[in-house]
């Protein structure tokens, strides 16, 4: 359907969460069609208002399932993202007109873009270890960015005099970019995200 492949059981549950809620939308759109249709054609459109607390009961009833069914999946996603475990890396990530700066166990170095691969490589990549949990401490020194690696289904506003932190699970072993995704002036669209997990 268009959606990037998935390699964090993250980006799994966005897309499952999301299949679910358009299925759960359509369940209810065939059947308030199908309502409509029967009343206005069959029976001959409204006749009048009748009470009934019975029905009242089931229309209150009704809506509360459906909000259940939409919001058991998102919590358990939502715990999903904050692990109780603690990250075998840390790595601080702040985002400037127009690039990224990293810096992790002392070491720090910027990431420009170097045109390769549709405008998506760096020069320097961020390199994770694969099959542990990473903790990202996400600012900015200027405007509003943000932080998106869609295969990894994780996105961070880095907000100037804030520090968001961002928990990541890198499962697979590969090359993956990503692009700020807060509009952020001129050069925004110049701003790729490039993670290399080894």
């Amino acid at each position: 359907m268009g959606f990037l492949d998935c390699y964090s059981a993250v980006s799994e549950g966005l897309v499952s969460v999301f299949e679910w809620s358009v299925v759960l939308g359509l369940v209810i759109f065939m059947f308030v069609f199908i309502l409509v249709v029967d009343i206005l054609w069959f029976k001959g459109g409204f006749k009048g208002s009748v009470e009934s607390v019975y029905l009242e009961f089931i229309w209150t009833l009704l809506p509360l399932m459906v909000l259940v069914f939409l919001a058991y999946p998102s919590m358990v996603l939502m715990y999903m993202f904050n692990p109780e475990t603690g990250a075998s890396t840390g790595c601080s990530v702040m985002g400037w007109q127009w690039y990224w700066s990293y810096s992790m166990s002392g070491f720090s170095f910027e990431s420009y873009p170097s045109g390769a691969y549709r405008l998506l490589d760096v020069d320097n990549r961020l390199v994770l270890p694969k099959g542990g949990w990473v903790k990202l401490f996400i600012s900015s020194g200027d405007v509003i960015h943000s932080w998106a690696l869609p295969s990894f289904g994780v996105k961070m506003d880095a907000i100037p005099g804030r520090v968001n932190v961002l928990d990541m699970f890198c499962a697979m072993a590969g090359v993956f970019y990503g692009q700020c995704s807060e509009l952020c002036g001129v050069g925004h669209s110049f701003m790729p995200i490039c993670v290399e997990v080894i």
